[in-house]
């Protein structure tokens, strides 16, 4: 997907996700990548603002 190409390529700016206090169980993934073999090449991300909405979370988040 165009998607899993931009994170394949750490060509982004900037994440927004929204969390919200819900389980829905398996499901379609926003982004079907393969992890990391390593945990230590994990792509880390900087947390620039945390917005409360309700009981729902969006989170900015940058590449370091």
């Amino acid at each position: 997907t165009v998607l899993r190409s931009f994170i394949e390529a750490r060509a982004f700016n900037r994440i927004e996700a929204l969390v919200a206090p819900v389980l829905i169980g398996d499901g379609p993934s926003p982004a079907p990548i393969p992890g990391p073999a390593r945990l230590s090449r994990a792509p880390r991300l900087r947390t620039t603002n945390v917005e409360r909405y309700g009981p729902d979370v969006r989170l900015t988040l940058t590449p370091r």
